[in-house]
């Protein structure tokens, strides 16, 4: 069962994703608030009840976006896409419906339907947290779900395109790749066959590559990876598969699939590359796999 909470998940911790959620939150809210009347608001007509459900559906739509948008700057460590399990998404909930049942805390005191105590504020939240937790539960199982099969699918067509258009003979050992650092005094030279990835860190990229053992080697470069990629542009095979990472698509054993995204196996290595679902079509596309 905990085992459950550690497995990859899918994180859509964007701006616009924030602002979605907060309108669908006050929306759902102004629709169950005006339907089930609950906290005594049978006793308001028409519009006191819609100006009152107003502001539930108001202050809960920013508590939303705090949480789903804001948060992620005051908490970094915690917001991290490429670590995102269930487990964190499931954190994420627990913390919107607390802040949801604060935002309707607030709102009672307001309009003196409740007073300002610590019980009825711990009413208030178990009332809250008992009415979301099957949906979010739900919703947490479903998109996990949808979201692996769909990864795995597309996994699988990639990797049935690597193993029938990159063959050995399709790479030419005699291309050089060069990597400089911005001051010019670092220079790394490599066949095309050595390159495996880069990785970016700071103000520096790693350069991992096979040495002519079939060793793999890494040399740290002060440049950007924005810099690198650049460099490297005329080479087609060479692509951006992640905010972090460039990759050698001659150099790929397979892609793996998972709820969260992708991962890519090198030949010759057993690090993990990762694949950020933005970059996917990318290298659809100089596999030359249809959309």
């Amino acid at each position: 069962m905990f085992s459950f909470f550690k497995k990859p998940y899918p994180s859509d911790i964007s701006l616009n994703n924030g602002i979605k959620s907060a309108l669908l939150v006050s929306l759902f809210m102004i629709v169950f608030f005006m339907i089930f009347k609950p906290f005594g608001l049978g006793n308001l007509s028409f519009w006191p009840l819609f100006k009152v459900v107003c502001m539930y559906a108001s202050i809960n739509a920013i508590s939303t976006f705090l949480v789903l948008y804001l948060f992620r700057f005051l908490f970094p460590s915690f917001y991290n896409e490429d670590k995102w399990t269930v487990g964190h998404q499931s954190i994420l909930f627990f913390f919107l419906l607390f802040f949801i049942a604060l935002g309707c805390f607030a709102v009672n005191v307001l309009i003196k339907f409740m007073p300002f105590h610590i019980k009825s504020f711990l009413w208030l939240s178990f009332y809250v947290i008992s009415f979301g937790i099957l949906p979010i539960g739900f919703s947490i199982m479903r998109k996990y779900n949808v979201q692996l099969k769909k990864n795995l699918k597309e996994a699988q067509s990639i990797n049935t395109a690597i193993s029938s258009e990159i063959e050995s003979d399709s790479i030419d050992p005699s291309v050089l790749i060069s990597f400089h650092s911005d001051n010019k005094k670092e220079k790394l030279e490599l066949k095309d066959t050595q390159f495996l990835y880069g990785e970016s860190d700071g103000n520096y990229v790693t350069i991992h590559f096979l040495n002519e053992k079939k060793e793999t080697h890494k040399k740290m470069i002060r440049t950007t990876l924005k810099t690198i990629t650049s460099d490297v542009s005329s080479l087609k095979h060479i692509i951006r598969c992640h905010r972090s990472f460039i990759v050698n698509i001659n150099m790929i054993q397979q892609i793996n699939g998972d709820s969260r995204g992708y991962e890519i196996s090198l030949k010759e290595n057993e690090d993990i590359v990762p694949v950020s679902r933005s970059y996917i079509s990318t290298i659809k596309a100089c596999l030359n796999i249809p959309k």
